[in-house]
């Protein structure tokens, strides 16, 4: 079986639903906690900081661990989730001076299917692991580097709780964005199939069935759509499987992109199951009321099928037998007579 992959979407963030985008239009709050007394841990944002920020550098003793956890995001029945991190990071000054400084932090999650009734405390709770966040290159000593981590979470659960961990960084975290993929119900022309969740990978990808999203359209022979929703939010769709759009219809695109079968226009036509565009009537014909054809026009015919409209021509045979006509010197009289014949013409015409 071949495939045709096609994406649904022709801008990459059409393909992502964002769960969580922080900093929003109202300052945000989330759950702060530090597992030693020493130091001032996340400050939480202000009207003239919008930003969670942390600079715990001046213990030589003891190493701090400030904690910055998200509330419970309901992820909608996603499997892969895409992280996005802004921050300001400054880097360190001399060691001699500040020994336990850092110039990274760590990202943690906590899966679960339920918003926990007490507080998922990370100091608490057994938060998982999933990457120290580093810029790729740091500039000179006790300078400010600003850097975005782009990342991944795969998960089984229905939400999930997510954490910074600071241990020791001069930091600010001035945006956090979560996203999910999937892949639209628009899959290709005239072609519809559910919103689908794009899945962590496509090592068991399903198979989902489309349907025809104009009245007028067909699949083709008749036979069922099949697509598979490939991790990258895009639709692999079976070579097979297409929406045609019927006789006197053409393909034609529609409001917000999409693909319409239109009715052939006044003097045009398609006579097959399609989506090639409709082509004008022969010479001297106009199209049917069902546009999948043409019809000569009157006082024309045509001997085939494939043959072109002509002009009826009608060929009249007319014997005349003249019993009496006025005669003068030995002639007849031929004005009348023409006149006659003029007469009998005009009946049989």
């Amino acid at each position: 079986m071949y495939y045709l992959a096609y994406c649904s979407s022709f801008v990459d963030e059409l393909l992502l639903e964002t769960l969580v985008e922080e900093p929003g239009p109202d300052l945000w709050y989330w759950f702060v906690s530090k597992e030693i007394p020493e130091g001032a841990g996340w400050m939480h944002p202000s009207t003239q900081s919008p930003v969670y920020s942390v600079c715990d550098i001046v213990s030589k003793n003891k190493e701090p661990k400030n904690w910055l956890r998200t509330d419970y995001i309901y992820i909608k029945g996603a499997t892969r989730l895409n992280i996005e991190v802004t921050y300001t990071l400054r880097t360190c000054p001399l060691a001699n001076v500040v020994p336990l400084c850092r110039t990274n932090f760590t990202l943690y999650s906590y899966h679960t299917d339920y918003r926990l009734d007490y507080d998922a405390d990370p100091t608490k709770l057994k938060f998982q692991k999933e990457t120290v966040i580093a810029p790729d290159t740091l500039p000179a000593p006790n300078k400010l580097t600003t850097d975005t981590f782009h990342g991944s979470i795969v998960t089984k659960a229905k939400g999930i709780y997510l954490a910074l961990l600071d241990q020791g960084a001069c930091l600010t975290i001035r945006k956090f964005v979560m996203r999910y993929r999937f892949c639209s119900e628009t899959a290709a022309a005239l072609v519809k199939f559910p919103r689908t969740v794009a899945p962590a990978n496509n090592i068991n990808s399903t198979n989902h069935e489309g349907e025809c999203t104009d009245p007028n359209s067909l699949k083709r022979n008749n036979q069922k759509i099949f697509g598979v929703c490939l991790s990258n939010g895009e639709w692999n769709i079976t070579n097979s499987s297409a929406c045609l759009c019927s006789y006197g219809y053409e393909l034609t695109n529609g409001s917000s992109d999409s693909f319409v079968c239109k009715e052939c226009q006044k003097g045009f036509y398609k006579d097959s199951v399609g989506n090639e565009k409709c082509v004008p009537c022969p010479e001297n014909s106009a199209s049917n009321i069902d546009r999948n054809g043409c019809m000569c026009n009157e006082g024309y015919y045509r001997s085939s099928i494939v043959a072109d409209c002509e002009v009826f021509v009608k060929v009249i045979n007319i014997t005349m037998v003249i019993t009496s006509e006025s005669c003068t010197d030995g002639k007849y009289d031929v004005s009348s007579l023409l006149a006659r014949i003029q007469e009998v013409v005009t009946i049989f015409v």
